[in-house]
């Protein structure tokens, strides 16, 4: 009994090996594939801004489509995998390699234990280009754009407006610049008292924000209104007026954060969000910590399809390739609605913010472990 058990959990670097070239072979071809489809995609669309540009060189424009490319891999990643997964033991079946694994004493959870690792790490690093690669490729890629003249949407950003979330400020911007922290533009700030009464009007010829330390405003003059008239009083010439982070807690991304749709945002500016959105907006908390939670189980769609792909290809090792890959398929657009109606119940609070962004998920996780020991 315990030579069996070794068998099916002992070391095999030779089939391991073997079975993750199979494996990263068909991988590599359809995330390859797909870049490029996404790639020529963003031609299509871009590739004239920047031909037709006298300030853009050559080195921007591939530079530009280089940064696009962690944005679309993100997306392929959970549909490439579980395609890879299902041709490769599929493949496997055809030629009977599973059935001569099974009959050495080696299972069927541990035959998949390099793909299954594969995933692992892909599900890891998908947080990582999530949260850290793509918002910072993001931000040069819209810089290359702008740079080349094609930054249509910068008419979006004229004449802005942001309320803070516990609605104590007001903020007007003439030409907001959502990459910089200097706004060379007029500025205008009210700032108002707990009841909801006009404190002071602050309007300035440009600013600067600090990290970590305030805002800095140049060519100001101050308003104050008194409480009890709600009148203003007299007016403030100032060449320069400094307010640090607790009398102005937000910061420039702040602003910027509020111009993008919420599922859009890392995962760190959702949280800052939640925190400043008061407690009595309950649907806009639900909107952010749904998409939150969404954000934080999506990466775990890679895992998902590769224990779905293993079980799933095994049994259908008699039909050939074309049935398990229909298979996989299906259970991605399945999985894709189940996902897209919670968020949609969550934001909407029909279901609890938790349910909403990581039911779907949970659950498919748990019966493609179930299927994964089932099939073994």
């Amino acid at each position: 009994m315990k030579d069996s058990k070794r068998k099916k959990i002992g070391l095999y670097p030779v089939l391991d090996l073997y079975i993750l070239r199979e494996f990263m072979i068909p991988f590599s071809i359809l995330i390859v594939s797909f870049v490029v489809l996404f790639m020529l995609g963003d031609m299509f669309e871009r590739l004239s801004v920047f031909t037709n540009s006298r300030t853009a060189s050559l080195w921007d424009t591939v530079c530009y489509f280089a940064y696009k490319v962690p944005g679309n891999v993100r997306f392929v990643l959970p549909i490439s995998l579980l395609l890879a997964c299902m041709y490769t033991m599929a493949n496997f079946g055809k030629h009977a390699e599973i059935t001569a694994m099974r009959a050495s004493g080696v299972s069927l959870i541990r035959a998949g234990l390099s793909i299954y690792i594969v995933a692992i790490v892909i599900t890891f690093a998908t947080f990582w280009v999530n949260e850290g690669l793509v918002p910072e490729f993001d931000r040069k890629a819209f810089e290359l754009q702008e740079k080349a003249g094609g930054h249509e949407e910068s008419d979006a950003y004229d004449m802005l407006v942001f309320r803070s979330a516990d609605q104590q400020r007001w903020w007007g911007f003439k030409d907001f610049d959502e990459l910089r922290p200097i706004q060379n533009t007029p500025i205008m700030l009210r700032v108002y008292r707990p009841n909801g009464d006009l404190s002071y009007e602050l309007r300035a010829d440009s600013a600067v924000y600090v990290q970590d330390d305030g805002w800095y405003f140049f060519a100001c003059t101050r308003i104050p209104f008194f409480a009890e008239t709600h009148l203003p009083g007299q007016r403030q010439f100032l060449d320069s007026l400094y307010l640090n982070s607790v009398e102005v807690p937000e910061s420039h991304r702040d602003v910027a954060s509020s111009i993008k749709p919420a599922d859009e945002l890392p995962m760190m500016m959702l949280i800052r969000r939640i925190q400043q959105t008061p407690p009595d907006c309950e649907l806009l908390l639900a909107k952010f910590e749904t998409i939150l939670y969404f954000r934080f189980a999506f990466p775990f769609s890679c895992l998902i399809g590769v224990l779905l792909g293993v079980p799933l290809a095994a049994r259908s090792m008699r039909n050939g390739i074309m049935i398990p890959i229909i298979i996989a398929a299906l259970v991605v657009v399945i999985y894709m609605m189940c996902a897209q109606i919670f968020q949609v119940l969550g934001q909407n609070m029909m279901v609890p913010s938790v349910v909403g962004g990581l039911a779907p998920t949970v659950a498919f996780l748990f019966y493609a472990i179930f299927q994964v020991y089932r099939s073994d």
